[in-house]
Formats: structure tokens, sequence, C-alpha cells
């Protein structure tokens, strides 16, 4: 995408940022009680065993439902093509608004997946500009009952982190909506160790390379 101002936006970094970050794949999982579900794999953390297991998860849970892009298999050729230096169409990037006009989901998409948090009692709080990302509040308990899955609290090199105890689910008419859920799953904290080499003013390593710009963030416009 080339936004104003010469500034422009590689589409295939973006988007495998964007999956890296909701890192899930919708699967068909075994019929909960009631209506058939999918299972979203992927969405338990390596940390999450039984046995690193020490509570509950209780209080608000913020998280954002992903939605599946508008004709996923267009977008994938467009990205090939304009990264690909012997393709005509090299280098011929979109803007944000032609992006969205073109391969954001559907308001329709929006509205089941708004009209499903809802119904679980979730407060549906931000729609980002793309309509990817749709953004809600609720407590562990009405994430347990709306994903079939149940928040725990487990122990992971001396922290206490929040996560599923078993894969999220969704109601199975849904899958065609949703690409995955971020976080409801926290990270681990890995602060960085001050020395002499990487403390403030070190010199760079000679593969040192800005960090590009953020996916999350990216999804949002």
């Amino acid at each position: 995408m080339r936004l104003s101002r010469g500034r422009r936006i590689g589409i295939g970094a973006s988007m495998a940022g964007l999956v890296a970050v909701t890192a899930v794949v919708v699967a068909p999982g075994a019929p909960a009680r009631g209506a058939p579900r999918k299972v979203i794999e992927g969405t338990v953390p390596q940390y999450a065993s039984a046995g690193a297991e020490v509570a509950d998860a209780r209080g608000s849970v913020d998280f954002s439902v992903a939605l599946r892009w508008r004709d996923q298999a267009g977008l994938s050729s467009f990205d090939g093509a304009v990264s690909n230096p012997s393709s005509p169409d090299y280098g011929h990037y979109l803007s944000p608004a032609q992006f969205r006009a073109r391969y954001s989901p559907r308001r329709s998409q929006v509205g089941n997946v708004k009209r499903w948090l809802t119904s679980h009692g979730f407060d549906v709080t931000d729609v980002s500009k793309s309509r990817m990302l749709v953004s809600a509040t609720g407590t562990a308990g009405k994430v347990d009952r709306a994903f079939s899955t149940s928040l725990k609290v487990f122990k992971s090199d001396g922290q206490r982190l929040r996560a599923p105890a078993e894969p999220l689910s969704i109601p199975a008419k849904l899958s065609g909506d949703i690409l995955g859920v971020a976080g409801l799953a926290q990270e681990p904290a890995h602060p960085l160790r001050i020395s002499a080499e990487t403390g403030p003013g070190a010199p760079q390593h000679a593969a040192f390379r800005n960090a590009g710009q953020c996916t999350h963030y990216l999804a949002r416009r």
C-alpha cells in the first residue's frame, strides 16, 4: 500500500506479521452442546500446562477478534505481484482507502461477530478502521462460556500469566467470518539485560535493522 507523501507499506510484511500476532487457524472440532463448533488451534501457549496451573482467572478481560480478509485469494495474488520485481504490478501499491475498499471484511461480517459477542454479555469497545479487529471486554467467566474454554493463571519463569487451558472454539457458523482471537493469553515478559555491550550508547551490530511498523496498528488503519 502507498501512503501519502511517499510513505508506503508492503502488504506482504504487514500480513505476515498480523497472522503471527493472531497465530491461529480455525480447524474442525468436536461438536459441543447444541450447535456445532470449530476449534481455534494455537490458542493454548506452551507455558499453559496442567502442572503450571495455580488458579482460575478472574476479573475483566480485554481481547480482539480478528476477521477474515475479503477475497483472500485475490489479496495473496496482489501481494505477490507488487512484491515481485519481474511483475508489471511491482511497486504499484494501494492507498489505505483503496485497500479497505477491496479487501476489508464486509460490514455484515462485523455485524455477525458483534451480535455474537453481545449475546454473550461482552461490551464491544472498538472496531478498527479496516474492520479487521473487533475489540471487546468482559469477565473471565463470560470468556469461558463463549469460547468453551477455561481461563486459568499459570506460573512461568517466576511470572503469573493468564491463558486458556483448552483451545478456544467458536460456533461453526462464524468460522467463515472469524480468523482468530488475540489478547486472551498473556505473553511472558523478557526484560533486556543491560550491559556495556547492550546498554544505551552501545554500538549497533552489523546486522541491526530498525523494526518494521506494528502490524496490529496497521490492521486498525
